[in-house]
């Protein structure tokens, strides 16, 4: 191909045809520079399509996480549920709004009210999605906010903790002194430290004896104990707006994907 445009400026120059010379290398010029833009135009669409790839990859792990996230959220909803069923229990009995009760349920709730089930959003896809050049090729404003919301999720959480850990040891100061014997202590701590306090077998709780009526005259427990469950209550309504955000994040995510490949 460059042999034949050669062969015909030579021609052109053998036979004097300056004008149509010039005409013929500024035409020339022109397709050469065609061809440049036409490929770096390909170039330019490569590249965007790979992101683009790259961009719906990363949102097909993020969905992944969520939905583990979701697996996560329900758990730590349903513990927290049953840890605040006792603890309302436990707080109606001090307040002598219950006439019959179940002594053991009460020991259980004394012990575990001040657990609290916190959240943390899967951040690994997502950090790697703020780190690449897919955050650019997200074209949904929308999507974009959802996520932003969605993985700030654990700074709220942070919030509620810097509270509920000052609130908690104020409850956990008020009441160490009703637990018996130091063995007791020490075995309530070997629980927490394995994890598993809740889900002690409940003879484990009946063998424990508590001073019930200095507890129902104790005003300063009943207040730590009211601010506690009001956390917890709190930490509920969190984990059912993170279940919320997570359904409506996933349809967003799904129909993105779904667009992107019509």
């Amino acid at each position: 191909m460059i042999k034949f445009f050669r062969k015909i400026r030579q021609n052109l120059l053998m036979e004097n045809k300056t004008g149509k010379y010039l005409k013929y290398a500024i035409g020339e010029i022109v397709l050469v520079v065609i061809g440049i833009l036409i490929a770096l135009s390909i170039n330019n669409w490569n590249e965007k399509r790979k992101i683009n790839q790259q961009c719906i990859s990363i949102l097909k792990n993020i969905s992944d996480e969520i939905k583990s996230d979701q697996i996560t959220v329900n758990t730590m909803l349903a513990k927290q549920k049953e840890k605040d069923k006792f603890g309302i229990q436990l707080y109606n009995f001090l307040s002598y709004k219950e006439k019959s009760y179940d002594t053991t349920a009460l020991v259980k709730a004394f012990i575990t009210t001040s657990r609290v089930e916190v959240f943390a959003p899967r951040k690994t896809a997502y950090a790697t999605f703020q780190s690449s050049d897919a955050i650019n090729a997200l074209q949904s404003l929308e999507l974009k906010k959802h996520l932003s919301d969605y993985f700030e999720l654990s700074v709220r959480e942070e919030d509620i903790l810097v509270q509920f850990s000052n609130w908690t040891s104020d409850l956990n100061d008020s009441r160490i002194k009703y637990l018996p014997q130091l063995a007791f202590r020490n075995e309530i701590e070997a629980i927490k430290v394995t994890g598993n306090l809740l889900e002690a077998p409940y003879t484990f709780y009946k063998t424990i004896d508590l001073p019930w009526e200095s507890i129902r005259k104790d005003s300063l427990f009943k207040l730590n104990l009211e601010k506690v469950l009001g956390l917890t209550m709190a930490n509920q309504l969190m984990l059912k707006a993170a279940q919320k955000e997570q359904d409506g994040l996933l349809l967003l995510i799904d129909n993105y994907i779904n667009n992107s490949n019509d």
